[in-house]
């Protein structure tokens, strides 16, 4: 099993390259259709054709309907029409019920035996956060009076997330890891899949969109939807994006299949509100939503659909053996007897704008071996190149059959030449490359030609194939043709350094706005700073008068209920000092002083000081502590740290009901150069938006008379100012774990 899991996640240890990314998308075909679905197809097909109906069946296309894969495809097989259809019914209607099934066929009939199924991100769950958003964006457009078709908004919630179903089934190994950092985190699995791969969801799913020619609505919402507003470029389907946003954020409020973002950066409300949806629509979205997806939602993993699925494809291909073998033989004709004219044609009609270098590539093998009328092998194959600008890597790929093509990145040589005259393939190659032994094993340079090609007085790129396969009208027919080829291939290079720099570009803003978030907040609390401090100067003295007044009245008072008075008044003098005080120490902490903390010590430290406190609860609470053997030391200011997690132990035990049973625990981190702390409770846990909230200073989701309301803000403070990070998961009925991690020692 192992081998088997490295053999489809060959990069599961380090970030893509930009020539790894193309090779992911080349190789997924979108044959990674759960077993389950491609069963349920296979089945419903099947029952078609014992009926003898010529057209699709409701109960097909439902099947198809819930499934992002499936509708992608089916898109993308009708993408050749006048207009690229943005609805499955629109994508049916234009193409035959024959080309439909085909297209269904080949997708079910390939789907995987197995599936990765480690953790929370099985594709079964990531299908169904699918369908949720498909079905929550319908349902809003229906209630936008009209502006948005709502057929058209199910189909963009359906495919939003077809980059995540891309590395889910490319690299299994490294979007499991970026899914489990997410959720530890509590943070956006974008951020994690950058980190980890190199590359998030949203841009290979927009890459993908383009590689299928899918509408480009569809691939614009696949790539922008969890941009911020100000992100989103007005030329844009800026309300399609709003509202497939919107869905989005309902279904992960409702926790409806497995997303991986847990950041809300604007409230349902608020996002409903650019929309013009009013918030008691969004509730009701929210009420119906779950009933309609189970609804719709009744496939289930089956353990034995493995089994049903070899059995059905067997079954289908006898009856299509029986209907369809004349039909197979006759296409078959057909493309031997094809020309090079036909071929050109062919190949102009797949490079209308989405194509990457590869298949550009491909397409020119393909085209040379046509107009040749000969079928390239493993012995002898078709090579077609790129050249790249300036020290860029030589990319060529081998057509010999296969799919998907054999490919190579080799190195230029010093310098970018012009094309040697004549034809002889050792030339072309001593002149381009820097060993032309890079390519001694697919081709044998003295015996093969070479056709350059040149555009605008640039090499390109090139083909080299057998000489002896070159009769001279195929020369002749090459030699015509290979001025567009190499017009073509410029423009696909062109296109796709335009789309590095824009995807560059968009990560850049992220970037951006993030740091802005950032330095917003650190004004935030510098104005809080001044502010402390301002009214710590115009405060403490009226407060010292008015406090020792009240002490003096207290002791001169002629009875207990005076002297009530007047204590009451000196010790709310005293507590509006210690707010001001508190917000001084959050706004401006001092400095820390970090050194080696054992981090057992430091647990321990913390919960005795929970103990003596006068918290109501310090003496009921149960605290363990547990600390991993090889737990290193951390580099951190002991007493910052300490109270931070005093902080989280007193919240813990405000919050519990009865006794608190709070748990301390340290390991190293997973990272190797870091000290993970971890508080945990059993308590009642937390509500979205409360955790939303919990480190804003003097929010509390306690009645009044509260506390202070700074105790977790001046925590994260103190954790950050020693280069740490603290965060928290919580769910309502599940407790709460708040979790510190700081650099090791």
């Amino acid at each position: 099993m192992a081998a088997k899991q490295v053999q489809h996640d060959p990069w599961a240890a380090g970030r893509l390259t930009s020539a790894q990314r193309e090779d992911l998308l080349r190789r997924f075909n979108g044959r990674a259709v759960l077993p389950s679905v491609a069963v349920a197809v296979l089945e419903a097909m099947e029952r078609q054709i014992s009926a003898g109906a010529a057209e699709l069946s409701a109960e097909l296309l439902d099947i198809v309907r819930c499934d992002p894969l499936l509708t992608a495809r089916v898109l993308s097989a009708a993408a050749s029409l006048a207009s690229p259809p943005m609805t499955l019914a629109a994508a049916v209607g234009g193409l035959s019920a024959d080309a439909v099934r085909a297209e269904l066929l080949a997708l079910a009939a390939m789907s995987p035996k197995k599936v990765h199924a480690a953790g929370p991100m099985v594709p079964r769950q990531l299908q169904r956060h699918s369908l949720a958003v498909a079905l929550a964006a319908e349902m809003i457009a229906s209630r936008l009076g009209g502006t948005i078709e709502p057929a058209e908004a199910y189909t963009c919630g359906l495919l939003h997330d077809l980059g995540k179903l891309v590395l889910a089934a490319g690299l299994p190994k490294s979007f499991q890891r970026a899914a489990e950092l997410a959720t530890d985190a509590h943070g956006d699995i974008s951020d994690m899949e950058r980190q980890v791969i190199g590359i998030d969801h949203a841009t290979i799913g927009h890459r993908l969109a383009e590689m299928w020619r899918l509408a480009p609505t569809l691939a614009e919402i696949i790539w922008l939807h969890h941009q911020p507003p100000a992100a989103i470029p007005a030329a844009a389907p800026v309300k399609m994006i709003e509202l497939v946003g919107l869905a989005d954020a309902v279904a992960r409020t409702l926790q409806l299949g497995f997303s991986g973002n847990y950041v809300f950066a604007e409230s349902l409300e608020e996002q409903a509100g650019r929309l013009g949806l009013a918030p008691l629509a969004v509730e009701e979205v929210c009420r119906q939503l779950p009933a309609v997806l189970e609804h719709r939602d009744r496939l289930e993993e089956s353990p034995d659909a493995h089994i049903r699925h070899h059995r059905s494809v067997a079954r289908l291909a006898a009856r299509l053996a029986d209907v369809h073998g004349h039909v197979r033989a006759r296409a078959e004709e057909a493309e031997v007897q094809a020309d090079a004219f036909r071929h050109l044609r062919h190949f102009a009609a797949t490079l209308s704008g989405q194509a990457s270098v590869a298949d550009a590539l491909h397409r020119i093998a393909e085209l040379v071996a046509g107009v040749c009328d000969w079928q390239p092998s493993a012995d002898q194959p078709v090579l077609a190149y790129a050249v790249g600008q300036a020290d860029e890597a030589v990319q060529m790929l081998r057509h010999d059959g296969s799919r998907p093509p054999d490919r190579r990145m080799l190195r230029p040589g010093k310098s970018t030449p012009v094309p040697p005259a004549g034809p002889s393939a050792a030339d072309a190659m001593a002149a381009l490359l820097a060993d032309p032994q890079d390519v001694a094993d697919w081709a044998d340079l003295p015996t093969w030609r070479h056709w350059p090609l040149v555009c605008a007085g640039r090499w390109v790129g090139g083909v080299l194939l057998p000489a002896a396969k070159v009769a001279a009208p195929a020369a002749a027919v090459l030699d015509a043709v290979a001025g567009a080829l190499a017009m073509a291939l410029a423009v696909v290079q062109g296109k796709c350094r335009t789309t590095l720099l824009s995807e560059e570009l968009a990560e850049a803003l992220q970037r951006q706005a993030a740091a802005q978030q950032a330095q917003t907040e650190a004004r935030t609390i510098s104005a809080i700073g001044e502010m402390a401090a301002g009214a710590a100067h115009e405060l403490n003295n009226p407060l010292a008068v008015i406090s020792g007044r009240a002490q003096l009245m207290r002791d001169k008072a002629a009875g207990a209920e005076e002297r009530k008075t007047w204590s009451l008044i000196a010790d709310q003098a005293q507590r509006i000092s210690d707010t001001v005080t508190a917000l001084m120490d959050f706004a401006s902490p001092p400095p820390p002083q970090p050194a080696a903390v054992d981090a057992f010590s430091l647990l321990k430290s913390a919960a005795e000081a929970f103990s003596l406190s006068p918290h109501p609860q310090a003496a009921a609470a149960q605290v363990d502590i547990e600390v991993a053997d090889d737990t290193p030391p951390a580099l951190a200011d002991a007493d910052q740290i300490r109270s931070a997690i005093v902080e989280a132990i007193t919240n813990a035990a405000t919050a519990a009901q009865g006794q608190p049973h709070i748990h301390l625990e340290a390991r190293g981190g997973d990272d190797g150069q870091s000290v993970l702390l971890i508080v945990s409770d059993d308590g009642p846990g937390m509500d979205a938006a409360t955790l939303e909230r919990v480190f804003t200073p003097f929010f509390s989701s306690q009645r009044a008379g509260r506390r202070q309301g700074l105790g977790l803000p001046r925590a994260r403070r103190y954790v950050e100012n020693n280069a740490g990070k603290i965060w928290i998961t919580s769910q309502r009925g599940q407790g709460t774990q708040l979790r510190i991690q700081l650099p090791r020692a």
